[in-house]
């Protein structure tokens, strides 16, 4: 399985991913993060998040993917192994190929109507047959098939 989760800000994204991962024993599954901003990706690479950001996680899995320090949450490397952080601009560079997955979610509706549907269609294209694509709550792909997608749920898109 191979995920991409594109504008991956702070982490919380691929690592909630890596935590479904892990509890479905899903051994062979590798998560590429990426985001625009250095800064940001050195805090996500990091693993550390404040109590707040750690609201919507259970107590289950705070105990089992993550060591408390004085409040600050690190995340175990039972998880990190798993996601690889890298820089990457979604309209100048270049998109790896054969995801079964890509989520981008709260990015693009910062983006015109033209560079989004382009980075759509490089979405597509990086995507295998099958594969699945995860949008914001905030965002939705207006004529998926003409992108080549179809839609299979609220924000979730199928290439076709």
């Amino acid at each position: 399985m191979k995920i991409w989760s594109a504008a991956c800000s702070i982490g919380a994204e691929p690592y909630s991913i890596a935590i479904i991962m892990e509890r479905h024993k899903m051994t062979r599954g590798k998560i590429l993060a990426t985001d625009i901003d250095d800064p940001i990706l050195d805090r996500a690479r990091a693993g550390i998040f404040k109590e707040p950001e750690m609201k919507n996680v259970s107590l289950a899995d705070k105990q089992t993917f993550f060591t408390n320090n004085e409040g600050d949450y690190h995340v175990k490397d039972v998880l990190k192994k798993r996601v690889t952080f890298k820089k990457h601009d979604l309209l100048l560079d270049p998109y790896e190929k054969n995801f079964q997955a890509i989520v981008c979610r709260n990015v693009t509706i910062y983006f015109k109507n033209e560079a989004k549907n382009e980075v759509y269609k490089k979405f597509h294209e990086a995507l295998v047959p099958g594969g699945i694509f995860f949008t914001g709550a905030t965002e939705a792909i207006y004529n998926p098939t003409s992108m080549g997608f179809k839609k299979i749920s609220t924000f979730l898109y199928e290439k076709i």
